[in-house]
């Protein structure tokens, strides 16, 4: 856990999303991650962008040759905050299951 525990440790939160003007109470929220995997953590890295998510389940997929998916999550914005990289949030808050939304095939 050490590890792990330093990896979080260097993440430094931004701006929540109602503190950057989101005006709605909730937020759906992309995860992409391993298929065998349906539910998101404290400080996981999350997207807007389902886009984004899916592309990123495809690239995973390929470089790591286990299957990927995307999850979404409805949150409260209150839990979701600006990351380093744009376009990337950090989710702070309780332990949630998601949706599946897609599956990567053929990659592997």
């Amino acid at each position: 856990m050490i590890k792990l525990k330093s990896l979080l440790e260097g993440r430094v939160l931004g701006k929540s999303l109602p503190q950057t003007g989101f005006p709605e109470k909730y937020v759906f929220i992309y995860r992409a991650m391993l298929a065998t995997e349906t539910k998101m953590y404290d400080n996981d890295y999350v997207t807007r962008s389902k886009q984004w998510a899916i592309e990123h389940s495809d690239h995973m997929t390929s470089v790591k040759g286990e299957l990927y998916h995307v999850m979404r999550f409805f949150v409260e914005a209150q839990h979701v905050f600006e990351a380093d990289n744009p376009g990337e949030l950090f989710y702070k808050g309780p332990d949630v299951r998601g949706k599946e939304i897609y599956a990567s095939k053929d990659f592997i």
